[in-house]
């Protein structure tokens, strides 16, 4: 089974974390069943978000129905008001796996 991880970078609004992490999360209605997620703060820029997904799946296109697509542009809109800047913002394929 493949796994996946959705990437993101933003730059926020100051002061807007909040208000963008409940529109950030929505209705989950878009994330993939079994996912998990991370959102880190830049230690140095508060207002700099990382948020990732990962899960696993044998096929990638399980991800592109038309309700998660539609789910996800309305989670898109909802953050938009507090978003500065998007930086990375794809889907990427595991291909290699480092543990300690």
């Amino acid at each position: 089974m493949a796994k996946y991880v959705a990437l993101t970078v933003r730059k926020l609004k100051p002061g807007s974390y909040d208000d963008w992490r409940k529109a950030w999360e929505g209705d989950r209605s878009d994330f993939p069943e079994g996912a998990h997620a991370y959102v880190c703060r830049n230690m140095k820029d508060p207002d700099e978000i990382v948020a990732f997904g990962m899960v696993e799946m044998d096929d990638i296109s399980q991800m592109g129905s038309d309700e998660m697509r539609q789910a996800q542009e309305e989670r898109t809109q909802a953050m938009a008001p507090y978003v500065e800047s998007v930086g990375t913002d794809a889907v990427y394929e595991v291909i290699d796996e480092v543990r300690a």
